[in-house]
């Protein structure tokens, strides 16, 4: 996304105009939604403690109710979750409740509501000064609440923050909570279809507070309704404590599952609505700098960076006074050599190597001055990002980050460490069995420390590394195990750029499927450049332009050559520009040169254990000694790269191969006796027509017709004539509908 996040925020621009010594923030503020939630522990308390002997005993009028444990459960849970969200309509918190008590608990709250709207302010200051209650002990038996628990302690800063109010504020209370209660309409009864969702009991709950749905959608409070404005209007509030827990779950669901998380434009409005209560909330400002890079807003990022570290050093100054022979307080440092590195990160993001760097090496600088080996490790994990990829100063650079990351006890930075040195080996020729031993120590610090983003990683690369090596099966098994994995965290999936490149990696297996040449079609919409430049020259040889395609292909070729550092090629990309250099040769007659280019391609592709792209190669070779009459060489190359493309092998690779080894096997055979050369022609026409099935699965018409005219050309010479006409016949029924345009696509393998 491209969008400018000012035009999101409509016009709160005071994001930007805010200073970092605001007015201090509100502690806690008494509202209709607060209101609610004291009566109903406080109708749960009354409920309670007419369960308990000594009352029940004194009182042969009191309700014979009793809660069990799960009832008991349920509520505490509810109520945790209400005391940790922001404020919400009546309604709503009815939707919540109904379910999840008794009916003569719910019952009694609403006649309470109801009680305050009848008898106006004089009941609710009333209630205040009663509410004490719960926090005193009986003679006889313990408080109902104890003063430190958290029930306690909302309880308390209720009452402190009513004493403060003046009598016209109280007025004022009264009329919010009055338009709080009409928006619920109990006078034309409470309407349960509305409610949409029934009971949440069967939803998850986990420690962060989070809560989803069986379908993974997430119900929390914090989701901007329609509702919103009416909660707006009758005195919503959000304290510190909500503020802080919405700022954590909205960090999670943005690292864990983006798509869960709340639009852009919402979460802005919802951070403007919480600086207005706490204007000086530092982790505010960080969450709306997260939000400004989902949607790839530099100015925006930049500014509200500035503005939490800001924040953040300013109230270090404020309440940690320095010491004798100190100038700044410590906090003071490790928020400014904390807000270099992630300016770095910032800069890199948006492609400013250069400026990444300057930052990089401040955040160094003071990381080294005042020893901070946890911000110096981080800082060396960016210089090895931000240096030359492949050099020999880069793997020094993995081994001390991944050594020193280990001996700190900082399982995510060394499981990222480690995979990024077993990528570095395995582009640096080391062998495939030494590669996937080093990343499943990463898959071993993964599971002990339950990194499931890392977990998802380490599996995206295998699937890399086994797609390089030309192992598809192996590279399907772990992109299927990335999708299979679980990795719920507060009853939701992880969803991150490793399940997105799992998804590319199947689609990719199903798409090998069908025939190259019309994908190639799609060639504009390639957005990597080499990537896109190989493409366009392959798509022009498929068409005919040889001209332009081998100039395509030598130019792919020098840059291979002369690039180095970030912009440098992998060896697979070389291997693959090679091998179609040197078919455009071999196709257009030219076999000698052809030979140059797929030699290189093996022996590039031998040195990398590229085993896939070698056995494609040595095809091409075969078929080129098939075109210079060595079919005896070529038939040895096909049989020991058998295995490999029948077992990893595309749909067109399988049908080339079989096709080149029915050729060599009749050219063979021509100077075998007149018997032994029947024979084999015999075999290799049923063999085509294996061949036929493949190039129609993957709806290579063009490579069908080339086999069905080779195929008829054999039954003629086995006097096989009904055959023979009718394989001319589908061949001109084919060629009706794709019509052979280039002499040279019938000479294709």
């Amino acid at each position: 996304m491209s969008h400018d996040l000012a035009s999101l925020m409509g016009t709160h621009t005071d994001l930007f105009t805010m200073g970092p010594f605001s007015k201090r923030p509100l502690r806690e503020q008494v509202t209709p939604h607060k209101m609610s939630v004291i009566v109903l522990i406080q109708e749960y308390c009354s409920l309670k403690k007419a369960e308990s002997p000594t009352f029940a005993s004194s009182n042969e009028s009191s309700l014979e109710i009793k809660f069990t444990e799960k009832e008991k459960r349920n509520f505490m849970i509810t109520i945790l979750q209400l005391l940790q969200t922001s404020d919400i309509t009546l309604k709503e918190l009815c939707m919540k409740i109904k379910d999840k008590m008794k009916s003569d608990l719910y019952t009694m709250f609403i006649n309470k509501l109801k009680e305050f709207i009848e008898e106006g302010v004089g009941a609710i200051k009333d209630y205040f000064q009663n509410i004490t209650f719960l926090l005193m002990p009986d003679t006889q038996e313990p408080p109902m609440i104890t003063k430190s628990s958290v029930l306690g302690l909302f309880i308390r800063r209720m009452i402190l923050a009513f004493e403060k109010l003046s009598f016209s504020q109280m007025t004022d209370l009264y009329s919010k909570f009055k338009r709080y209660y009409e928006t619920a309409n109990f006078q034309n009864g409470y309407d349960e279809s509305q409610d949409f969702g029934g009971s949440l009991t069967d939803s998850a709950m986990s420690l962060s507070g989070v809560r989803f749905s069986r379908l993974g959608r997430s119900l929390d409070p914090f989701q901007l309704t329609a509702d919103r404005k009416m909660t707006e209007d009758f005195g919503g509030f959000n304290s510190q404590r909500q503020a802080e827990y919405f700022i954590l779950q909205q960090v999670f669901l943005l690292q864990h599952n983006q798509k869960e998380a709340l639009s852009p434009c919402d979460l802005q409005d919802k951070i403007m609505d919480m600086l207005k209560s706490n204007p000086d909330m530092a982790e505010a400002h960080f969450l709306s700098y997260l939000n400004s890079l989902r949607v790839k807003e530099y100015c925006t990022a930049l500014n509200n960076l500035y503005h939490y570290f800001d924040r953040k050093t300013s109230f270090s100054v404020e309440q940690t006074p320095p010491q004798q022979g100190q100038n700044k307080p410590k906090d003071d440092e490790v928020h400014r050599r904390y807000a270099a590195l992630n300016l770095a990160a910032l800069h890199y993001r948006f492609g400013h190597k250069d400026e990444a760097m300057a930052a990089l090496r401040e955040a160094i600088g003071m990381a080294q001055d005042t020893n901070d080996n946890v911000c110096l490790q981080h800082a060396l994990g960016w210089l090895h990002r931000l240096s030359e990829q492949g050099t020999a100063r880069t793997e020094n650079l993995l081994e001390r980050a991944v050594a020193k990351s280990n001996e700190l006890n900082l399982p995510n930075l060394t499981s990222i460490g480690i995979q990024a040195y077993a990528r570095h080996n395995a582009f640096a020729t080391a062998r495939p069995s030494q590669v996937f031993e080093y990343l499943q120590k990463s898959d071993v610090l993964n599971c002990q420390h339950s990194q499931a983003g890392f977990m998802c990683t380490s599996f995206a690369n295998k699937a890399a590394l086994w797609q390089m090596y030309g192992k598809r099966d192996c590279m399907s098994m772990m992109s299927q195990l990335i999708l299979h994995l679980d990795t719920t965290e507060s009853g939701l999936y992880f969803n991150g750029e490793s399940v997105c490149i799992a998804l590319c990696n199947i689609a990719k297996l199903h798409a090998d499927g069908v025939n190259v040449d019309w994908l190639q079609l799609n060639v504009d919409g390639i957005k990597i450049k080499h990537e896109a430049e190989l493409r366009c020259a392959i798509l022009n040889k498929e068409k005919g332009d040889i001209t332009l395609a081998l100039q395509q292909f030598l130019h792919l070729l020098d840059s291979c050559t002369l690039q180095r550092g970030e912009n440098s090629v992998s060896s697979d990309f070389r291997c693959r520009v090679l091998l179609a250099l040197g078919e455009l040769y071999s196709q257009t007659g030219n076999p000698t040169n052809a030979t140059t280019y797929i030699l290189e391609c093996i022996s590039l592709a031998n040195k990398h254990h590229l085993e896939y792209l070698r056995a494609i190669a040595s095809v091409q070779l075969a078929y080129i000694q098939f075109q210079m009459q060595l079919p005896e060489q070529a038939v040895s190359i096909l049989t020991k790269n058998m295995l490999t493309i029948l077992s990893h092998g595309t749909v067109c690779d399988q049908g080339k191969l079989l096709c080149c080894y029915a050729k060599c096997q009749v050219a063979m055979a021509a100077k075998c006796n007149e018997k032994e050369r029947k024979a084999a022609m015999l075999a290799s026409v049923n063999l085509l027509y294996t061949v036929i099935d493949l190039y129609q699965s993957a709806e290579a018409f063009l490579r069908v017709k080339d086999t069905m005219y080779y195929q008829a050309r054999l039954y003629h010479e086995l006097g096989y004539y009904f055959e023979r006409n009718k394989c001319s016949h589908q061949f001109r029924q084919l060629d009706a509908q794709y019509p052979t345009l280039s002499q040279m696509s019938v000479n294709v393998l």
